[in-house]
């Protein structure tokens, strides 16, 4: 963990690679950008098929690298066995108080995964009862301006979708360090879904398909339970069309 510090854009993931693969771009481009940004992973990843914990710590710390970000720490909750419990909810709360963010990041909450759901409801009790003063007033309450959800798995409407055309490339790098999870070997034992080229060209085909809805190359989307609120109409357009 580096230096304690205000965080503008803070990411969770249930696991080491959740966020680099659904919103990887959107963090990179929040960095080139100027802001600050993090990730909070929930667990080490510790009951998938292929690698280990400590494999899933050292590919996390390379794709931090690669992503350029100022935080990233590991919760422990226990990979398979997330619950939206007080336990939990206190743990994120408290990591919420400390770098008190602008914009916050979770899983969709529709999800074949039980930890992506009970990662996403965490998330959102704890931005909101981390703004309460009564709430474990030992720390300064605060709660983040919004909550954006990325897309995991299960699609959804878009509220919003980020241009990631530059930062494409660099997100991608950012999965290629999990190699554990993506260099493809076979045994009877570690068959996966998909294979290494198999699997990139899947997160490729989806920003191609988000960015064309808003005349980019490469997109990432996001829901937001409330309208984002637009400031400027025009500058909103963007490169964009309707």
């Amino acid at each position: 963990m580096k230096e304690e510090m205000t965080i503008d854009v803070l990411a969770f993931g249930p696991h080491p690679d959740d966020v680099e693969m659904c919103c990887g771009g959107t963090i990179a481009k929040t960095v080139k950008m100027g802001y600050t940004a993090g990730i909070i992973d929930l667990t080490g990843g510790e009951l998938g098929t292929r690698g280990n914990r400590e494999t899933r710590l050292q590919e996390a710390a390379e794709a931090e690298k690669l992503l350029g970000i100022n935080v990233r720490e590991n919760l422990d909750l226990g990979d398979g066995r997330i619950t939206n419990n007080e336990s939990a909810r206190s743990t994120v709360i408290k990591k919420i108080r400390m770098y008190r963010p602008t914009l916050v990041l979770a899983p969709y909450w529709m999800d074949d995964h039980p930890d992506h759901i009970q990662c996403s409801l965490i998330v959102k009790d704890s931005a909101y009862l981390a703004g309460l003063v009564n709430y474990n007033p030992d720390q300064p309450p605060h709660k983040p301006k919004g909550i954006l959800y990325y897309m995991c798995r299960h699609s959804f409407h878009p509220t919003l979708i980020i241009n990631i055309t530059d930062e494409f490339e660099q997100k991608i790098s950012a999965i290629k360090a999990y190699s554990s999870q993506i260099s493809y070997q076979y045994s009877a034992e570690t068959e996966i879904r998909f294979n290494e080229n198999d699997f990139l060209k899947y997160f490729e085909a989806r920003a191609r398909f988000f960015g064309m809805m808003i005349n980019c190359k490469f997109g990432e989307p996001f829901f937001s339970v409330y309208p984002p609120q637009v400031l400027d109409p025009i500058a909103m357009l963007g490169g964009g069309k309707w």
